[in-house]
This record gives C-alpha cells, sequence and structure tokens, in this order.
C-alpha cells in the first residue's frame, strides 16, 4: 500500500492508493495506519494516538457483513480534481485555514448499501477523513460527502451534547444543498418534520446529555428510535432556522447550537 500526498493553497490531502484484497483485517488496518505520521498540530488524522486511529479504522473499514475483494486504487485522479473543486467551492462559502484530509478504502456493507458508497468522519478542527468503498463510490456521493465533512471540520462550537450533534448535522446537511445542490439525503428525511417536532419535544430533558450510547441511538438508530431519527431533527431546526434568520453562511458558522434552536420552531 502506497500514501499519496497533495498539496493546493493550504489544503493537504492524503490518501491510500492502493489497495489490495486483505486476509487479515486487523493487519490491514494496522497497515494503513501506519502509514499515517504523527503530526504536532493534527496527531494521527486527527487522533491523539495511532492506537485510536486503528481503533476508528477498524470500524469505519469493516462491519459484520464486510465482504472485500479486488485491488488498484482507492480514487483516481479525476476523484481528487473533484475533491479540490469541492474543497473550493466551500472555502467560497467559509473560509478555512489550514485543512487536513485523508482518503481511505471501506468495505463496509452498510455504506455500500446506505450511502451510496462513500462516508467521512471529522475527529478534530479542520481535519476530516473520507472512506470509500473501491469502484462502488458514486461521484455524486463523493462530492456530497466532502461538502458534509468541510463544514464539520470549521464549525468550532462544542460537539459533545445531544443538542449540539443534531444540530451540527443538520447544519452540514443544509450547507452541503447550499453549496453542491442536489437532492436531500436519506438521513435528512428519515422522519418527517411533524414526526421529529413530536419526538423532540420527548427529548428536551436529554438535550444536555453526553451519554454517548443514547445519542448514538438517536443518531443512528436503535429499537426506540428510527435511524437517522437525530439527523433528521437536526436538520428540520436548522430548516427553521435559515427561513426564519437568513443568514451568510460566514455568519452561522459563527452561532452556538442553542442559538439556531432558538430561532427555530422548535423552542
Amino acid at each position: 500500500m502506497i500514501l499519496r500526498e497533495h498539496k493546493f493553497d493550504d489544503t493537504y490531502i492524503s490518501l491510500i492508493d492502493e489497495y489490495y484484497t486483505p486476509n487479515s483485517k486487523d493487519k490491514f488496518v494496522k497497515e494503513i495506519a501506519n502509514l499515517i505520521k504523527d503530526s504536532d498540530k493534527i496527531g494521527f488524522a486527527g487522533y491523539l494516538t495511532r492506537s485510536m486511529l486503528k481503533n476508528q479504522l477498524r470500524n469505519e473499514i469493516f462491519d459484520n457483513k464486510s465482504k472485500p475483494k479486488g485491488s488498484g486504487k482507492v480514487i483516481d485522479d479525476s476523484d481528487l480534481k473533484l475533491i479540490i473543486k469541492t474543497i473550493k467551492k466551500c472555502k467560497k462559502e467559509i473560509p478555512s485555514k489550514q485543512l487536513h484530509i485523508f482518503v481511505f478504502p471501506t468495505f463496509s456493507d452498510h455504506v455500500i448499501k446506505r450511502m451510496d458508497g462513500a462516508t467521512g468522519s471529522t475527529p478534530y478542527h479542520n481535519t476530516f477523513n473520507i472512506f470509500v468503498v473501491p469502484y462502488k463510490f458514486t461521484k455524486v456521493s463523493l462530492e456530497n460527502t466532502v461538502c458534509h465533512e468541510y463544514f464539520h471540520a470549521v464549525y468550532r462550537h462544542d460537539n459533545y451534547k445531544l443538542l449540539d450533534r443534531m444540530i451540527n448535522e443538520g447544519l452540514a446537511e443544509h450547507f452541503r444543498e447550499h453549496v453542491i445542490g442536489g437532492k436531500r439525503a436519506e438521513w435528512a428525511k428519515a422522519v418527517s418534520s411533524k414526526k421529529c417536532k413530536i419526538i423532540f419535544m420527548k427529548l428536551r430533558s436529554k438535550l444536555k446529555t453526553k451519554n454517548y450510547h443514547l445519542i448514538s441511538k438517536i443518531l443512528f438508530g436503535s429499537k426506540d428510535y428510527r435511524m437517522w431519527t437525530g439527523y433528521s431533527i437536526g436538520y428540520n431546526i436548522v430548516k427553521d432556522y435559515l427561513k426564519n434568520t437568513k443568514r451568510s453562511w460566514k455568519d452561522i458558522v459563527k452561532k452556538k447550537p442553542e442559538e439556531i434552536l432558538s430561532h427555530s420552531n422548535f423552542d
């Protein structure tokens, strides 16, 4: 495996240039993690230790139904150009300082079936990771993921409480729609606006919770919550906020989640 690095302006893109069919998932993850250099500014691709990066890569690259096969490039030059083009569009709306992007392969069955082959995570300020299923992701899913994660990377407010997470996701998805356009994402419409308000009222006493397991259930689904419930709630809160305030994204990115909620019809 090879780590290729590309720089434009103040943006650094590191990508796994080649991959192979892993005969050991742990060995595959370890090999990728060992390619990532330690940085005084962002650690290991946004994680404090290499061990933390390995754990996250294991979760993102494989799931219980993963069936990895094949070999070759993770993305090609046209995909890299698309990432650069998308970042430039994002920067016109919200300028950013030094930006670090990492592109990894994933064989996740969930990403293939529910995410059109691309997903992302933002572990640290001005740093985000993109995971694509080689030869199975769409250009649209890659573009949308980069734009969505860009917002997460530049939104500097706390992201630990339930309200923070829901608002953050809602903002990122509306930012993606504003910059890229296109249809509403599945996670933004998993629950109707009317149902979102009903669920939100029941969650009012839990908005400040930092309970990771509860937040995960609300965001990603459980026996009590439909998949992406928290995403849909956040999307609808931000939809109200944007309708009620008419602000630029340079201004919106400075707003705390509580202020955004206060200018919505959910408060």
